[in-house]
């Protein structure tokens, strides 16, 4: 069974390709090619703070937004991801953002994706690392999803405060997006 890796992205001293300053990946699963880094999941890493916060002047993390993804590569693997906001990046003065992404190898994308807890649980994503631990980051036989805590979707919607034309129109342009390999973004 190959092994679930795991990626990490946010501003360092250093990265996993360069040994300057800037964003770069820091840490990541000794499976992955580094082309396949560089091309596929660095531009997969990003995060828009909600401009309301920012012009309000509010650094502090626990304001902001997760901003999660769920992405297949053109090569077919699964990305499962979480972008968080940082006040400030390792010089303590610069505003910035730590991503952390598990890479669903493709023969076991189906594993994941038939399984709505597996595919909906909740993953204990890292909102830091410390790059004096290394930057080899684990392979992993599963991903550690914790139990999902499952709603009637009527209440969901009402707390998301959406219709349920709206949330069809989100599940249509998501399997949409699988079948023409064009991005959706949901804010």
């Amino acid at each position: 069974m190959t092994k679930i890796q795991q990626q990490i992205y946010t501003r360092e001293r250093e990265g996993i390709f360069s040994s300057s300053t800037g964003y770069s990946t820091i840490a990541a699963s000794p499976g992955l090619d580094k082309s396949y880094i560089k091309q596929t999941l660095q531009p997969l890493c990003a995060y828009y703070p909600p401009q309301s916060l920012t012009n309000a002047g509010i650094r502090e993390e626990e304001h902001y937004p997760k901003a999660n993804l769920i992405s297949f590569t053109e090569t077919g693997e699964l990305v499962i991801g979480q972008s968080v906001y940082k006040e400030s990046d390792y010089t303590g003065e610069r505003e910035t953002f730590f991503s952390h992404n598990y890479i669903v190898p493709k023969d076991r994308v189906r594993e994941y994706l038939t399984s709505a807890d597996k595919l909906f649980g909740e993953l204990p994503f890292r909102m830091n690392y410390d790059v004096s631990h290394g930057k080899v980051l684990n392979e992993i036989d599963a991903l550690p999803v914790m139990k999902p805590s499952v709603q009637p979707l009527n209440q969901l919607l009402i707390e998301l405060g959406i219709s349920g034309k709206q949330f069809k129109q989100v599940i249509y342009a998501i399997l949409m997006s699988m079948t023409t390999k064009k991005k959706v973004y949901i804010s």
